[in-house]
């Protein structure tokens, strides 16, 4: 995936977390997806950062290359991470596991 298609997928996981509110279903298994959507949009991040890098690299050694450095923007909101910290690791598999029966129903 090219950096221009993470920080899209960037902003759409940043739209769905903003819109979790809005979803009937528990506050646990919110806070379980909003601890997806985050470790997800580190990943992304981290490999934007890293082609952005490589590109430095590349154009120092003048090698051919067809990255785009792309910047992502800072996010508004800095309490992502203060929002999962009352649900213990013991019980996210089984709040996986009913997110899953709710989707499959």
């Amino acid at each position: 995936m090219n950096n221009k298609k993470m920080l899209e997928t960037i902003l759409k996981i940043r739209n769905i977390r903003n819109n979790l509110i809005n979803l009937n279903i528990k506050e646990e298994e919110k806070e379980v997806l909003r601890r997806a959507l985050n470790y997800y949009e580190d990943l992304l991040n981290l490999d934007i950062t890293r082609n952005n890098l490589n590109k430095e690299e590349f154009d120092s050694e003048n090698i051919p290359n067809d990255i785009e450095v792309i910047n992502v923007p800072v996010e508004s909101n800095t309490k992502r991470y203060n929002e999962y910290a009352n649900v213990s690791d013991s019980f996210v598999i089984n709040i996986i596991v009913n997110l899953l029966s709710s989707i499959n129903n």
